[in-house]
């Protein structure tokens, strides 16, 4: 856990990501938070979700703060798989939470519980924090389902393009045909391709080339890869095949993009 202080000068560190989870609590409000190419304004009482490899940067105003909790995905996963896929399905795609001054405090409340835990490590500490924690999720849980913003989220078509959208995160590097998805998820392909069409607006094959498409993007602009480099680590053999892979989806070759940015 790592308290977000006021600054005495603005942050000029770039755009990054991380292999674990970030949930930022603001109590002060001011500036912008941009995960993957998406700007969130940063709201008093209100708080943004990073997943790993999710690129973002913090751009607060000064007199910004409150605190940064740090989740490993392992850790997650292995206290409650079922709760870390409710958590990714609320805040993969709406990654900002505004929250009323009640619910707030009471996520502060135990957020100073979580943290009088990990610096005082009495017996059994380990264990109540896991504890906490499944208690903090759930409040924010809590606070997400009520928002009207987000009518669709109990919708079941919904929950299968999370499902698909969880599982492609865990393996786009793995070139897998849309038929392994139809399988894992235990659903039609031809259903698979109605949902995707219903919230992303392509075929379950447009879900997966969109994906590789956003990492491609990171590291051409966020790193210093050279193209050969970012098509190795997308698992690419054949440059002229992901050349034009990359112009077909977004226009420009990998090169051209990377110079525009």
């Amino acid at each position: 856990m790592v308290e977000l202080k006021e600054r005495n000068s603005y942050d000029t560190s770039q755009p990054h990501k991380h292999e674990y989870i970030e949930i930022f609590l603001f109590s002060k409000g001011g500036g912008v938070h941009a995960i993957d190419f998406k700007d969130h304004p940063i709201s008093n009482q209100s708080v943004h979700f990073v997943f790993p490899n999710q690129i973002h940067k913090v751009k607060r105003e000064l007199d910004t703060n409150g605190h940064v909790v740090l989740i490993s995905k392992e850790y997650f996963s292995d206290l409650d798989y079922e709760l870390y896929g409710q958590f990714f399905h609320a805040f993969y795609l709406h990654p900002a939470l505004n929250m009323a001054s009640s619910e707030f405090a009471q996520v502060y409340g135990v957020l100073e519980l979580i943290k009088q835990e990990l610096q005082n490590k009495s017996n059994y500490h380990q264990a109540i924090v896991k504890d906490y924690l499944h208690v903090l999720i759930r409040l924010f849980l809590r606070s997400q389902s009520v928002s009207i913003t987000q009518p669709h989220i109990h919708d079941k078509d919904f929950k299968l393009y999370m499902d698909l959208m969880l599982e492609v995160e865990n393996t786009f590097l793995d070139h897998h045909p849309v038929a392994y998805y139809s399988e894992q998820l235990q659903v039609s392909l031809r259903k698979l391709n109605v949902v995707c069409h219903k919230y992303h607006g392509a075929t379950c094959s447009g879900v997966l080339h969109d994906r590789i498409i956003l990492e491609a993007k990171k590291l051409l602009v966020h790193t210093d890869k050279s193209v050969k480099e970012v098509m190795f680590a997308l698992n690419y053999k054949d440059a002229a095949y992901f050349n034009r892979f990359f112009k077909k989806q977004t226009g420009l070759s990998p090169s051209a993009y990377q110079e525009k940015e």
